[in-house]
């Protein structure tokens, strides 16, 4: 029987992993964070569960800067198209980011009156146990 040379891998045995950290991984990890999917659905998208796609991040320190760098690209891509679209006239867009920016705000007034601008009258309903109608008759006699 041959004996196998220490540079020639051992299997450990068990499930070879589902993600494997090489450029297509990589590249699908990149595309799916710069359209700012959430991790459980960058998970779903790779087809493994959330808490495998978490991991793989924590062990792999280049795929977490990836994730997080392409999360950045996303925003910022976002972030230009609605400023270009502002900029060529889009006043949704406009009110949207001077909300946002500038802390604009829409303050709308409610004013409720009675009948023909006269006071509200309002009438306070008291309901009584049948016991308590018999206190009150009692006191009234």
């Amino acid at each position: 029987m041959a004996k196998k040379s220490a540079r020639e891998p051992v299997n450990k045995g068990g499930r070879p992993p589902i993600l494997v950290n090489n450029e297509e991984t990589r590249e699908k990890i990149n595309a799916i964070a710069t359209r700012l999917h959430t991790q459980p659905e960058a998970a779903a998208l790779l087809g493994v569960s959330l808490s495998c796609f978490a991991k793989f991040l924590h062990e792999h320190e280049d795929v977490r800067h990836i994730w997080e760098g392409g999360g950045l690209t996303g925003r910022a891509a976002l972030r230009r198209m609605q400023f270009s679209s502002a900029q060529k006239g889009n006043v949704q867009m406009q009110i949207h980011l001077g909300k946002h920016y500038l802390g604009q705000q829409e303050k709308t007034t409610v004013e409720t009156t009675g009948k023909d601008g006269g006071p509200i009258h309002s009438v306070t309903e008291i309901r009584l146990t049948d016991d308590d109608k018999r206190a009150v008759l009692d006191i009234l006699e």
